[in-house]
């Protein structure tokens, strides 16, 4: 919590210079203190998830020769490859949706654009995945 209030203070302290009177300052502040607390909750829960899989032991799961262990960096790179492909606008609703876990309201409210916006744009970037996929193999 000290962090997220720490990190506030000072993104509105660096900010400041950047507030052009466009809106209130109450609705700018508010903005911006929101945006952070969003981004210290996404990082919270993107450490609890790192936690789960280690204590599950999901990254333990390594294949027992060095053939498979090949292969599988084979597919990791060749996966990254096609993620990478994507236009960050793309890559960044993934992210959101499928890493982060946002809803499609909570993405809607971050991109500042409607929830139908969201939902369109999403099916667009997996479908353009998909494609690249089936392209690569």
């Amino acid at each position: 919590m000290e962090d997220a209030e720490q990190e506030i203070l000072l993104c509105l302290f660096q900010g400041l210079k950047d507030f052009r009177f466009r809106s209130s300052f109450r609705t700018w502040f508010y903005r911006m203190a929101r945006n952070r607390a969003i981004d210290c909750l996404r990082r919270a829960r993107s450490r609890e998830r790192v936690r789960a899989r280690l204590t599950l032991g999901l990254w333990n799961r390594d294949p027992s020769g060095p053939e498979e262990q090949a292969l599988r960096r084979e597919a990791e790179g060749t996966l990254l490859d096609i993620f990478r492909s994507l236009p960050s606008g793309d890559r960044q609703l993934i992210l959101m949706k499928d890493v982060d876990g946002f809803s499609l309201e909570e993405m809607a409210d971050i991109l500042g654009v409607p929830t139908g916006t969201v939902k369109s744009r999403l099916h667009r970037a997996r479908a353009k995945l998909a494609e690249y996929a089936r392209g690569k193999t």
